[in-house]
């Protein structure tokens, strides 16, 4: 194997496992459920930001919707809170390595 090959092939296993270390690592971020079907916008715990003592996505419902409905035309005319919705956050606290917290709203019963 040449020198660029080995290059190659050790890049190649450094992106495989990037790719699984961000598979299992947890997530925060907003979501709806839009007919039946989650609608997330989520990213990688350590990317987080922190805002009001908890780490939290980078968008909220209503600044993302503005994108969403835009780009979906059967959704134009509706507001972000039309939708069951919720959130994942972390909570900041010193000694505790994850701490989740989900809050949802307009969720149906039966879920």
């Amino acid at each position: 194997m040449s020198a660029v090959e080995q290059i190659e092939a050790a890049h190649a296993r450094n992106l495989a496992v990037q790719r699984s270390r961000l598979a299992s690592m947890p997530e925060v971020g907003i979501f709806w459920l839009i007919d039946n079907k989650l609608v997330a916008d989520s990213i990688p715990f350590p990317q987080a930001d922190v805002y009001g003592g908890f780490y939290g996505g980078k968008n909220g419902h209503a600044a993302l919707w503005t994108t969403l409905h835009r780009l979906v035309p059967q959704w134009r005319g509706k507001e972000y809170t039309d939708f069951p919705r919720g959130l994942s956050r972390a909570v900041v606290a010193p000694n505790v390595a994850l701490k989740d917290s989900c809050r949802m709203s307009h969720w149906p019963q039966e879920l």
